[in-house]
């Protein structure tokens, strides 16, 4: 290990892992690069350029409030077994590619309702949701199982545009929609320093509860829509350029996804 830590200090190497059958090191160079390497034990190379996953561009198995379409991806789902990714009905139709926000395929939409706000992504996912801010920040929660949200509850969201948001409260639950079409069933909630709770790209991100372990998150729901009479700036990437984001908003409880779907939330 000593001579893999001096190799991958030099700038030219990404990446040194002992080879499987013990016989020396597998070095990897940046793409293009022409680096003579030499060691005390045999060296076979090859290239690679790693980069930490982001809420702007995730890679599979794919975490919760990145992007995705234009929308945000929500919790990993298990369906007779298949992992699956939960999102808002609005966000696509059945059959779409969805493609994440650096334009990689995920995979094909499917169980889209628009009367629920509902869908899912058939792609790898891993039951963790992404914290912190847009691009500033960030870092990741663990998905400890999910639970219906009732009135007074508190909650919190996570866009892949506005980032994390905690404070909002659970005002009503069950409530009917108009969007221009109904949606049925969904959570209302406020954000109580009415400061901004979600907004233009959040839809289908994560709404969770905290727990005890700071690490781990309750799944409540996945965003749907907002109440522009309670607009207020915007907070994420951008905060401008022509989003929209309110304090009050309606989320789909996730128990009733999951129930729809016959799935099980993925625990992280």
């Amino acid at each position: 290990m000593a001579e893999g830590e001096k190799l991958v200090s030099r700038e030219d190497v990404t990446a040194v892992a002992p080879k499987v059958d013990g016989s020396g090191l597998l070095v990897s160079l940046t793409p293009g690069s022409v680096g003579v390497l030499f060691g005390a034990v045999p060296i076979s190379t090859d290239e690679a350029k790693p980069a930490t996953a982001s809420r702007g561009d995730d890679s599979s198995p794919y975490w919760g409030g990145a992007r995705w379409n234009g929308c945000s991806t929500g919790f990993a789902i298990s369906i007779s077994g298949s992992r699956k990714m939960l999102s808002a009905g609005h966000c696509a139709a059945n059959g779409d590619t969805a493609k994440d926000g650096g334009g990689q395929t995920m995979g094909k939409v499917a169980g889209d309702s628009n009367s629920y706000d509902r869908l899912y992504i058939n792609t790898s996912s891993e039951g963790r949701i992404y914290d912190g801010g847009v691009g500033l920040g960030e870092s990741y929660k663990r998905v400890s199982g999910s639970a219906r949200s009732f009135v007074g509850n508190y909650v919190c969201t996570s866009g892949a545009y506005s980032g994390t948001r905690c404070g909002s409260q659970v005002k009503a639950v069950n409530q009917t929609i108009n969007v221009g079409y109904l949606i049925y069933k969904t959570v209302r909630a406020e954000k109580l320093d009415r400061t901004n709770a979600i907004g233009n790209g959040d839809s289908g991100g994560p709404v969770y509860a905290t727990t005890s372990d700071t690490s781990r998150v309750t799944a409540k729901g996945t965003n749907t829509a907002i109440d522009l009479s309670t607009a207020t700036p915007c907070t994420g990437v951008p905060a401008g350029a022509g989003r929209s984001c309110a304090w009050r908003f309606w989320y789909v409880d996730v128990v009733d996804s999951l129930a729809a779907y016959g799935g099980n939330i993925v625990t992280g």
